[in-house]
């Protein structure tokens, strides 16, 4: 399959708004979760420099939700300004079919389907799993810091805890 000028216009005229949206789509989902990641970092007592971690995992999943709602609003513009500036009606009068102008738009949809099939199927779940481990990490580490030796913790209103000694080690209490 060869693609020629036309089909070069309109991928360009495609992917310029794809682009756009794509990366304002997720730059606002990133901004969302920020806030409720810097809630939950200082809630916890945890470092705040994991919060960049912790946006990174979360990438792969926010940039499949954007690329479907890109792609379609790419589309739409790209038919809209096509429509306005009466190229529509110039490539129909050429001979060219509906089809044939949109040959390059399915290639390119077909390709980011592929993108977001990887994305979704291979990417998604060590990022899920890379970001409930450091989730974990600072739950855990929150843990160990509010916890002083000798001194007696309430866990909830029927536990109360109380190490004799804690170490930086995968086991950081003795004597509980």
């Amino acid at each position: 399959m060869i693609f020629g000028r036309l089909d070069r216009y309109v991928l360009r005229a495609v992917l310029i708004p794809l682009w756009f949206v794509v990366a304002v789509a997720v730059m606002l989902l990133v901004l969302d979760q920020m806030l409720r990641l810097f809630n939950f970092i200082l809630r916890e007592n945890a470092q705040v420099d994991i919060v960049w971690r912790m946006l990174a995992t979360l990438l792969p999943e926010y940039l499949s939700l954007a690329l479907p709602i890109g792609f379609f609003i790419a589309v739409m513009l790209a038919v809209r300004r096509f429509a306005l500036s009466s190229e529509l009606d110039v490539i129909k009068s050429a001979g060219m079919s509906f089809f044939r102008l949109s040959r390059i738009v399915y290639v390119l949809a077909f390709g980011l389907m592929a993108f977001n099939f990887a994305l979704v199927a291979y990417v998604q779940p060590f990022t899920a799993y890379e970001y409930s481990k450091l989730r974990f990490q600072v739950r855990s580490t929150a843990l160990t810091a509010n916890v002083r030796p000798g001194e007696f913790v309430e866990m909830t209103d029927q536990i109360t805890l109380r190490v004799g000694a804690t170490t930086a080690g995968a086991r950081p209490f003795k004597d509980v």
